[in-house]
């Protein structure tokens, strides 16, 4: 729900402080920003800057923060189990609001990244999938950080790639928003079947069949 008040906070800022001149209708963007501050191609001809460093970076800081600090114990287990977390002496509100605000960082991190790589300037909701992208994304890798980079990686090849095989063949780019569609229920059908315990379900079946897979041998 926040994320509609930081939309139109923004565009109302925009429109009465940072609008640019000779900008009509009903779009809102600012000015360019300054050259110095855009990020340059790595290569010509391509699009790829060096923010790639920033999201690399971020990777290993979110690596270590969760597997090497105390802070990172205390997020992980006030997600996995609260009532263990409270009886540790872990303040489980407290990390709640402290996990929204490192994730509302990363996303303002994400979206200054954009602008200054791509855009160059804030237009009102130019990043209108970005979040639901991330939740996918974050699925994909099992929220850990290497399979988040490597599930971000794809994302971004997987829309990327539909806008080049729309333009040269007669695949329509919504292909990629069905491929989408078919990783969330495959990921949320797993997910799904690890809480009501049909992993366990078929442990035990396959236990139950390899014992009389043997006991069968015995009998032959």
């Amino acid at each position: 729900m926040m994320n509609y008040v930081a939309i139109h906070l923004t565009d109302y800022i925009v429109h009465y402080y940072f609008l640019a001149s000779g900008t009509n209708g009903d779009s809102l963007k600012t000015e360019r920003i300054a050259e110095q501050a855009q990020f340059s191609p790595l290569a010509s001809g391509y699009q790829l800057t060096g923010a790639i460093f920033i999201g690399l970076f971020v990777v290993l800081a979110f690596w270590w923060l969760m597997k090497k600090s105390k802070l990172g114990y205390g997020i992980s287990m006030s997600g996995m189990n609260p009532t263990f977390a409270r009886y540790g002496g872990i303040q489980v509100d407290r990390m709640r609001i402290l996990v929204m605000l490192l994730s509302g960082a990363l996303a303002g991190l994400g979206g200054a990244v954009e602008i200054m790589s791509m855009r160059w300037r804030f237009e009102s909701g130019f990043a209108p999938s970005f979040g639901n992208d991330g939740i996918l994304t974050a699925l994909l890798g099992s929220s850990t950080p290497l399979g988040t980079l490597i599930g971000a990686i794809f994302m971004g090849a997987l829309k990327s790639g539909s806008l080049a095989v729309e333009r040269y063949t007669d695949v329509s780019r919504s292909l990629a928003t069905v491929i989408q569609g078919l990783i969330i229920c495959f990921v949320s059908a797993r997910l799904i079947s690890k809480y009501i315990g049909f992993d366990k379900i078929a442990e035990k079946l396959s236990v139950v069949l390899r014992f009389d897979r043997k006991a069968g041998e015995k009998d032959a």
